[in-house]
Order: structure tokens, then C-alpha cells, then sequence
């Protein structure tokens, strides 16, 4: 099926590429989803290529591959490098073999042990690490031994996720039966205040509500692809579930990969969008502005830019929001200059609290 879905895939890059006459540069390409993985190195070739050919890249794009460990090989690791790929995104989840047998992931520590050795020998100077924290039965000192395992294999970047029960799994089956304790809520925000203080101080800036990037005195290791998306700015995606923000739509492509391959064997009309969107919605003004507020908040150390957003909107966010800004004030949950709004040191541990205050009606 694989070889299908590629030819769909590229056949709806050539879509918009034909539609938007794309001019904005394109600084990050991110592979994920899925097991982006499973696709040969010759796959991959094939849609950077394609990228190259209809999309305007910058010289130095990221270019991120998620990969979970124990899946991956030395021998992918180089033939990846060496066509351009320079970032990786691995699901190490805990470093707590127990855990990763509780969450039905396949590789255990020393996999991942592995698959960092084998990035950096192929020549990865950027890997970012998921984390799980707030599992069933963590302990606080289960977490703090994940995070400095962690820690240890030095990557440039750590992504940090409270758990999130989905209905229908194993596991929330489990944790519904009483046959595991969930972890409450203040166990789960203590978890959160030591990885805040011990990545700090392990020199790394948390620069969004989940993400903590290493600074030193040369880079900052900031996902590229992240910031794209939480200062609400325009990125498409391709392939089967996946969403775009693009002149002023928000869209979303059908889910199943047999649905996705029949429509784009099916290529016609002049419409924005591919016959493989399955919802759109046009953003009106009052909506776009909120979700700028709504997800500049989540950047934690540069907040809600108060100088684009009125560049953008024509608007000062402050004769926009003024009411809610205010409140939250009040409430200590951001603060401000004439530059920003950002959140507090407790507005990262409730973040909800300040977002729910842009939620539309």
C-alpha cells in the first residue's frame, strides 16, 4: 500500500502546488504522523524532491523525522542524513521499562540508548525526546530517574506530555477496571514543577507550555515546526488526516489511507482545496485573533508578540481583549510590557485557566 499512498501524496503536493502558487518560504518539513519510519530512504527522496520542485525551500530548512526507538536502524540513520534530514523526534516515552510495558511500546531504555548512539554517530546534531509524565502508578521518583536518563543522552531538545487517557485503550480500560490507580492531578502539576526546575537548570529554555529547547551560546534548539504552528501562522499538510491552516481555512484530509489514495486517484476541478480535504471552515476575523491569543500564550518565553499582532489584525490586542487581559492579570496568570503578554511561572502550571479565556462561543 505504501507505494499507493506515495503517489497520492505527491499527487496533492502537485494539487495546491498548481493552486496557491506558493511564495512564502518554506523552513520546515516534518515527517510525522504515524510511523513515518516505515518509509525507505529512496520514499523519503522522493517527497523532499517534490518539495524542492513546486515549494520555494530556504537553504537551511528543518527537516524532522518522528521515529520511535527499536524500530529504526544504524544504516536508516545515515541514508536519512545524507538526503537532508536533520532533526529527529523520538518517542522514548520513560526511560522506566515497567512503563513502556504499560504503555504497549515495543523498545525498551536500552533501545533508546541505541537509537540516540547510532543519530549522533550518523552525524544528528539536533534530537528531541517525548516524555510521558502523570502515568498510572509513577512515582515522583520514577519520573526524576526518566528525566535525568534522560538528561544524560544530552538531547538538544525535550518534549514534555501529561498523559492523556484515550477512551477505548488497554490502558484506560485498565485504569477504569481499578486494576491501575490513575495519578491525581497535584501529583501530576509536582511531576511538572520538577522538570521545569531541573531542565532550567540544566541549561535548557522552556519555550512553549510543552517544549524545553537547549540554548547555548551559539544555537537555540527551538523546533522550527512548532513555533510555525503556535504563532498561528500558514503550513499545509499532506497525506491522510492531515490538518492546514492556509488563507484564512483551517482543513483537515479524510483519515483512512484507502479513502485518501481513492480520492487522489480521482484528481480534478479547480478548487483550493484536494479531493482528499474532508472538513473546511473559513476563519473569520474575531476567530483568527483569538486562536493568536489562544496559542501565542503557549509560547512561554516569547508569549503574544503585541507589535505583530497589531501589524496583523490592525488592531491592538489590548482594545481587543482588554477584558480578558485584565483578568488575567488580576489573576497573576500573565504578564505584560509594551512588547508582550506571556504567561507567569503559575500561568505555565494552569495554563487552561488563561486559554479558556479565548475560546470562541
Amino acid at each position: 500500500m505504501i507505494p499507493n499512498y506515495l503517489d497520492a501524496l505527491l499527487g496533492e503536493m502537485e494539487w495546491y502546488a498548481k493552486r496557491i502558487h506558493p511564495t512564502e518560504v518554506v523552513k520546515s518539513i516534518y515527517f510525522g504522523g504515524g510511523t513515518p519510519s516505515l518509509l525507505e530512504p529512496a520514499q523519503i527522496d522522493r517527497i523532499l524532491s517534490t518539495v524542492q520542485k513546486y515549494f520555494y525551500v530556504s537553504d537551511h530548512p528543518e527537516i524532522t523525522l518522528e521515529a520511535n526507538p527499536g524500530t529504526i536502524s544504524r544504516d536508516y540513520f545515515k541514508s536519512i542524513h545524507q538526503l537532508g534530514v536533520n532533526r529527529l523526534s523520538l518517542g522514548v516515552q520513560s526511560a522506566d521499562d515497567m512503563e513502556l510495558k504499560m504503555l504497549g511500546r515495543l523498545h525498551n531504555w536500552e533501545d533508546v540508548i541505541h537509537c540516540v548512539n547510532w543519530a549522533r554517530n550518523s552525524n544528528f546534531e539536533n534530537i528531541s525526546l517525548d516524555l510521558i509524565y502523570g502515568l498510572p502508578e509513577q512515582t515522583l521518583a520514577n519520573w526524576a530517574t526518566t528525566l535525568e536518563k534522560a538528561l544524560g543522552l544530552f538531547p538538544q531538545h525535550l518534549s514534555l506530555y501529561s498523559l492523556t487517557l484515550e477512551p477505548g485503550t488497554n490502558l484506560s480500560r485498565r485504569v477504569a477496571a481499578g486494576v491501575i490507580r490513575k495519578v491525581d492531578d497535584d501529583l501530576a502539576a509536582d511531576m511538572l514543577e520538577i522538570a521545569m526546575f531541573r531542565l532550567k537548570s540544566a541549561g535548557y529554555v522552556q519555550y512553549e507550555i510543552s517544549n524545553w529547547a537547549l540554548v547555548n551560546k551559539d544555537r537555540r534548539f527551538e523546533s522550527v515546526h512548532n513555533k510555525q504552528y503556535w504563532k498561528n501562522l500558514p503550513y499545509i499538510g499532506f497525506g491522510a488526516g492531515a490538518h492546514s491552516c492556509y488563507q484564512h481555512y483551517r482543513f483537515s484530509n479524510v483519515r483512512r489511507i484507502q479513502a485518501y489514495i481513492n480520492r487522489l486517484n480521482q484528481i480534478s476541478g479547480n478548487s483550493l482545496f484536494s479531493p482528499s480535504v474532508a472538513e473546511k471552515k473559513l476563519m473569520s476575523i474575531e476567530e483568527q485573533m483569538r486562536d493568536t491569543m489562544l496559542l501565542g500564550l503557549r509560547l512561554t518565553d516569547e508569549g503574544v508578540s503585541l507589535k505583530e499582532f497589531e501589524h496583523r489584525f490592525g488592531k491592538a490586542a489590548e482594545d481587543v481583549f482588554g477584558t480578558e487581559i485584565q483578568k488575567l492579570e488580576n489573576a497573576e496568570l500573565i504578564e505584560k510590557n509594551d512588547s508582550f503578554i506571556r504567561l507567569t511561572k503559575r500561568g505555565r502550571m494552569v495554563g487552561n485557566q488563561a486559554f479558556m479565556h479565548f475560546v470562541g462561543d
